[in-house]
């Protein structure tokens, strides 16, 4: 993180302290982590993606696991995360230090900022950052852009030293600080990454859920959470494919979807590989987002190795997974229901996004969707026919709020609405 964006953190810790109201609390909270996330993805991309300390772990993983593992249950992710937090860093890096003392960082590394000259030309501000280069400095990122008085100028970001760091454990967790006494004489809070930061960083993965992932089974922590969720997707998929059972019992409801009951066996696959963490739930119950566009890619996989597996187009996708919503076989969720995490912003006049739930099939769940079949047949209604319209008509306005008001291009107002109540930053672990 470079020393503005250390500096502007310290301002805006200094403004939460002040400030009474608390959506404006939230807000600059929120401003906190999307700062800290951005130093956080910088420092991904300066990192030598086959640093010392990623060859350690990649090379030692069984040693790391049986000297180090937990081989606990826990409820949930928070509980994991805590015990996550309690491994001496030093011990998982091989990093031979003491407690609280200084060494020289073999990945970390200070950077700094330079605003370049006005240049007469978009020609004349390259040769300007080449110099740089030719005198020493290792640039790490550049930009050129042209002022509005016809100008060109440039700022790079290069490395300097090395950073001084130490570890050392707060309150029973362990943590690696960056050493900056003339920040600290400033007043600057002391910059510091947990095992979960420090992993997702030298292992160069995707996010910080990733890395809880990982470091659940390299640690052999178990969530009860995602055990129970993992067995509900299995259970689904294994009664809504047991024919003899449900030709037998809801023979009506196997007829009507027998020919879709691979599609939504790939709906209940992508559920379970992306059980997510488990504050990111609804009504207890795993959110995920599967589109039409993924599902038929995925199929179309699947079709190249078994030419049984039939594929659909996006559009055909969209009208069975709305049947499936309306039989009650998948929950799709509201807006203003989306975890605060997951939600991501529709881009300009697009459709929101559908994120849904599922929840262990019963028999009373199949007795419903029985009869909403039957009142589906009576009046011709085929999966592939099925539409906003016909639903609302058929089965009632509540049935079609539920399922395709979502589909609906939002108006502005609504996009202004739901945007007030949304913070787009992951929060940080």
């Amino acid at each position: 993180m470079i020393k503005s964006q250390r500096d502007k953190i310290k301002n805006l810790k200094e403004k939460v302290a002040d400030v009474q109201d608390g959506s404006e609390k939230k807000k600059v909270k929120k401003e906190i982590g999307n700062i800290i996330r951005q130093g956080i993805i910088e420092l991904k991309s300066q990192v030598d993606k086959n640093n010392l300390y990623k060859k350690y772990i990649d090379n030692n993983m069984e040693m790391i696991t049986n000297k180090y593992a937990f081989n606990v249950t826990v409820n949930d992710h928070k509980e994991a995360v805590e015990l996550l937090k309690t491994l001496d860093i030093r011990q998982i890096l091989n990093i031979g230090v003491k407690l609280n003392v200084p060494f020289e960082s073999k990945i970390f590394f200070n950077v700094e900022e330079l605003e370049g000259k006005l240049c007469d030309t978009e020609e004349e501000a390259k040769i300007a950052i080449e110099d740089l280069k030719l005198n020493g400095k290792t640039i790490l990122l550049y930009s050129i852009k042209q002022t509005k008085f016809k100008k060109w100028t440039y700022k790079v970001t290069y490395k300097k030293e090395n950073e001084r760091v130490y570890i050392n454990k707060v309150n029973g967790k362990y943590k690696l600080f960056f050493k900056r006494n003339e920040e600290v004489d400033r007043g600057v809070e002391e910059e510091s990454f947990d095992i979960l930061n420090l992993y997702e960083i030298i292992m160069d993965e995707k996010d910080t859920y990733q890395c809880i992932k990982q470091l659940c089974t390299l640690f052999n922590i178990k969530i009860k959470y995602c055990i129970d969720q993992e067995k509900k997707y299995n259970f689904n998929v294994k009664i809504m494919l047991d024919k003899d059972y449900m030709k037998n019992k809801y023979k009506n409801l196997y007829k009507y979807i027998n020919r879709y009951l691979h599609i939504l066996e790939e709906i209940l696959e992508v559920g379970s590989k992306n059980i997510n963490h488990s504050m990111n739930n609804f009504m207890g119950e795993n959110v995920f987002f599967c589109s039409g566009r993924e599902l038929s890619e995925r199929l179309k996989e699947k079709n190249k190795i078994d030419l049984n597996v039939k594929t659909k187009t996006q559009s055909q996708l969209s009208k069975i997974i709305n049947v499936f919503c309306i039989l009650g076989l998948l929950i799709k969720l509201r807006n203003d229901q989306v975890p605060d995490n997951m939600w991501r912003e529709p881009k300009k006049n697009n459709k929101f996004q559908n994120y849904f739930i599922v929840k262990r099939y019963t028999d009373n769940d199949f007795n419903e969707a029985e009869k909403i079949v039957i009142n589906l047949k009576q009046n011709k209604i085929s999966v592939t026919k099925m539409t906003g319209d016909l639903c609302k008509k058929i089965l009632g306005e509540k049935v079609y709020n539920e399922v395709y008001l979502n589909n609906e291009k939002s108006t502005k107002k609504a996009q202004a609405t739901i945007k007030k109540k949304r913070i787009k930053c992951r929060v940080l672990i």
